[in-house]
């Protein structure tokens, strides 16, 4: 059985790990970190959702509507309208 860990899997030892996370810290400041994880934790979790669950249909399709009879006037000719 073979052991994984994130610092073997990026290549990364202890010390640049030390220097990553100080990084961080000097960027983003003490107090934004845990909301700043929590986010990211938060986005992990939508994305593994949307991956399991199927993609909702755009649109339910609306029934035509019923065209015009030829015995039924139309209401847009403009026949009403006096002309100058």
């Amino acid at each position: 059985m073979q052991y994984f860990s994130i610092v073997g899997m990026f290549g990364m030892g202890g010390h640049e790990l030390l220097i990553v996370m100080v990084v961080i810290l000097v960027l983003f400041g003490g107090k934004q970190i845990p909301s700043l994880m929590r986010n990211l934790g938060k986005g992990a979790t939508e994305f593994k959702r949307g991956l399991k669950e199927p993609a909702p249909d755009p649109e339910p399709e609306t029934e035509p509507e019923p065209e015009k009879s030829a015995t039924e006037p139309d209401a847009g000719s403009g026949d009403d309208e006096k002309s100058e």
